[in-house]
This record gives structure tokens, sequence and C-alpha cells, in this order.
């Protein structure tokens, strides 16, 4: 039937009509292979796109996991960093107590700490310097070793008797002689004084204020320091009225 439709239109031209029959059955070739391609491309463009959002969600969930233990790893050292950091701070804070005067014997920084007293083996003890540290006020002193449980600024009236000026001695000389002046709202109410008997490398001392040296009303009090007649900084404290 096409060949009869090309003799019609083109009478008496043979060769013209099969070359134009090469370039229809061309075209229509042409226009089969891109009706068949386009459901191809149809269907492939939704797939592509869903396997790119599935690798990126996968890249996605990688990158939070790997934030997470990133985040997990700063976290744990900071913490590490913050406790070594703390712990260093303690040390060197203990350490300016050991700054010598000239003599060997005044130390004119003192640290006060809130826990107990530092243990012996944290020193080194084999240069044979005096040293005075963790001086401050405390309520509560082991009746053995002399050594404080912890160190106080604020007391309450009526709930304590007594009050030391506590500390601890590194290599003690015998005859070391401590004195304390207790002052309340600037005026000497009362004054201790201790002897060291014999030499000691470690060495707690407590120096008492009690109820019955002097009212312990509520105010400002100090508690000016010296060692053999060498002064420390003083050591302030209050005592709050019992409401």
């Amino acid at each position: 039937m096409l060949m009869d439709t090309l003799m019609a239109v083109f009478p008496g031209q043979r060769t013209d009509r099969y070359i134009v029959l090469v370039r229809l059955i061309g075209v229509v070739s042409f226009i089969f292979v891109l009706s068949a391609c386009g459901p191809l491309v149809a269907v492939d463009a939704p797939v592509t796109m869903q396997a790119e959002m599935i690798t990126n969600a996968t890249e996605a969930a990688d990158l939070r996991a790997q934030g997470d233990r990133v985040s997990v790893e700063a976290l744990a050292t900071a913490e590490a960093a913050q406790t070594q950091a703390a712990s260093y701070l303690a040390y060197n804070t203990f350490l300016l107590a050991t700054v010598q005067a000239g003599d060997g014997v005044a130390v004119r920084r003192q640290a006060v700490t809130g826990s107990g007293v530092m243990a012996r083996e944290m020193f080194d003890l084999s240069d044979g310097q005096m040293r005075f540290l963790q001086i401050g006020a405390a309520s509560d002193i082991d009746p053995n070793s002399r050594c404080f449980q912890s160190h106080r600024n604020l007391f309450t009236q009526g709930q304590v008797n007594t009050i030391y000026l506590s500390g601890l001695a590194l290599n003690l000389q015998a005859g070391t002689r401590i004195r304390v002046d207790w002052l309340m709202d600037g005026q000497n109410v009362h004054q201790t004084t201790w002897v060291a008997p014999t030499f000691s490398e470690y060495q707690c001392f407590a120096l008492p204020l009690t109820s019955g040296d002097a009212p312990l009303n509520a105010g400002n009090w100090t508690a000016a320091v010296s060692i053999n007649g060498e002064p420390f900084d003083p050591v302030p404290f209050s005592i709050l009225n019992n409401m």
C-alpha cells in the first residue's frame, strides 16, 4: 500500500520513489527509537534521584556519627583536662607557700584550702628547708595529729567553743615559735603561742582560741600569725549571730 501511494504521488519517477521510501522509513525508525527511549528516561530519572538521595542520607548519617564520636572524645578530653588543670592549680597554689625569704624561715605566701591536710608523699623534704603552708581557721582538729579536717572562714556564735589557727609545717626546727594574736573588730582579745619541742619533717599545728580565753562573739575576726617574730599574712574569719 505504501508503494501504491508513492507511485500515485510520484508517477513515472521510480528512483525518486525509492529515495522517498528510504527517507520515510528512516524517519519512522527514528520516531520509534525516541518513543522507545522516552519511557526509559522517565523511569531512570526517579531511580537515579532516589539512589542519590540514599547515598546522601548515608553520607549524612556517617557525618553525624563521626560528629558524635568527635563530640564525645572532645568532652572526655575537656573533662580530663579540667580535672588535671584543677589538680595543677591546687598544687601550684600550695607551692606558692614554699617561697622562702632570705633567711630561709619566713614564708610570705600561704595556701588556704577547704579540704584536709596534704599528704606527706606530695612533698620533697630532702632540701631541709623549713616551710609553712595550708594555714587557716578551723573548728575540727584531729586530737592525735593536730591536723585540721577542713578550713573555714565562717562560724556561728554558740555553735563552736574553740576556733583553731591551724596549718602544716615541713622540716620544722626545734624551738620554732608560732604566735597568734586574735583580733575581734580590730581589738586584740587574746594571744596564743606554741613552741616546737623537737625537729619534725612533717608536722601539723593548731593553736586554739577557746570561749574561756575570750568571748566568741559575733563580729569580724583576724588571726594575726607570726613565726619566730616574722609576720605572715593575717587569716580573717567571721562569727555570725545565731539566728
